[in-house]
């Protein structure tokens, strides 16, 4: 909070110069509503009605609140692990979220310690907390990393249906990834980060959202992101029995025509 507060302190001053105990509030919301959209629009809502915001200023305290939310959730995202500034550092980082998943290729998650973790990587405790602050810390970086990776293998310049067919080509390549969260019932957390990822970055699901309106946008990107994430948990879990090609052909479709003609 107290990092919140000064980092912040310049956009927290309201009218008269005094902050407002709403903010006190919001933390607590950004705390127990784990970042979900629905929940944080449902509770900025209140607030504003609450505290008795004028209608004249509602929608501008209702999207400042919003805001705020989501900073303190993604703040306490970037405490959970080292956000590295040199390759060198990135790369140590990426190596050590690389054994936490070989060892869940053989344990089960919640089985698994930090001191599990660094026998297996033959490093002393504290070389593992200089980049994350416990295990989830770097079970989210994994997720969080390779999601990123995703984007980045993706041509920002190719057709859609070229896109998807890269998309899924990554995934394939990432599929010890797959084995290691569908062996510790893990999947899920892939499917709610792919979301959360797909919120607040500019990358491959953006790029198909162009031919909607702004307005449709957070459902869209939650079709989109969990849709296509979906198909990929099923297409690992089948054996990948159908080919990347008529995987991209078959959602480009779904994405260009109607799926219910009128």
């Amino acid at each position: 909070m107290k990092y919140f507060l000064s980092h912040f302190s310049s956009s927290l001053i309201l009218s008269q110069g005094a902050l407002h105990p709403v903010f006190l509030n919001v933390t607590i919301i950004a705390e127990t509503s784990c970042g979900n959209p629905v929940a944080i629009s449902g509770f900025c809502d209140t607030l504003c009605r609450f505290y008795h915001f004028n209608f004249a200023h509602y929608q501008q305290r209702y999207c400042f609140l919003e805001i705020i939310c989501y900073t303190i959730f993604r703040e306490r995202w970037v405490f959970m692990y080292k956000i590295c500034k040199s390759e060198q550092s990135a790369m140590r980082q990426r190596e050590l979220e690389n054994g936490l998943l070989d060892v869940m290729l053989n344990h089960n998650y919640e089985d698994i310690s930090v001191s599990d973790l660094c026998d297996h990587l033959q490093i002393p405790r504290k070389s593992f907390y200089r980049y994350f602050a416990n295990k989830d810390g770097a079970f989210y970086a994994l997720l969080d990393h390779t999601l990123e990776a995703c984007n980045h293998s993706i041509d920002p310049h190719a057709s859609v249906e070229i896109a998807i067919a890269q998309y899924f080509s990554f995934w394939f390549s990432r599929s010890d990834l797959l084995t290691a969260l569908d062996r510790s019932c893990l999947s899920g957390k892939l499917v709610e980060r792919t979301f959360e990822f797909a919120m607040r970055e500019q990358g491959f699901v953006e790029r198909l959202l162009r031919r909607f309106p702004g307005s449709e946008k957070t459902t869209i990107v939650m079709f989109l992101s969990t849709g296509l994430m979906a198909i990929v948990l099923n297409w690992h879990q089948s054996g990948y029995t159908q080919s990347i090609d008529h995987i991209a052909k078959t959602i480009t479709r779904l994405l260009s025509e109607p799926i219910f003609p009128m």
